[in-house]
């Protein structure tokens, strides 16, 4: 929190602030190579119900949805500092088999020094 006790902008609190992009499609190279499966590692009890639990939340607001993809990876559950768990994927093989992007993020001081003092902005300024 800041100093006047209030939560940050930009900082997610819950579920139902979650957001998401659905401008456009978005295709992964993987370079011709076989999908990859990794097997579930075995959870415990209050895991598995913790996964559940979270994997409910995000289907029911529309965030998650059942999938028949070849592709499979880990579930971890990392401690956050509140003691809560975040539900993360380990896609750490996926991106072995990536074709990276050859096209790098601009740097925001070069975006910047393009856009110079102007006060009216348009998504074309940016390119």
């Amino acid at each position: 929190m800041g100093s006047s006790g209030r939560i940050p902008r930009g900082v997610c609190m819950a579920q139902r602030e979650l957001g998401q992009c659905s401008i456009g499609e978005h295709s992964i190279d993987t370079q011709g190579l076989p999908p990859c499966r990794m097997t579930p590692t075995q959870l415990s009890y209050w895991e598995e119900a913790e996964v559940n639990w979270q994997t409910q939340a995000l289907v029911d607001l529309g965030k998650m949805c059942k999938n028949a993809s070849e592709y499979a990876c880990r579930i971890t559950l990392p401690m956050k500092k509140d003691s809560s768990q975040r539900f993360c994927g380990n896609y750490c093989p996926l991106n072995s088999q990536t074709r990276w992007d050859s096209f790098p993020m601009p740097l925001i001081k070069d975006v910047l020094n393009q856009l110079g003092h102007s006060k009216w902005f348009s998504r074309l300024d940016l390119h």
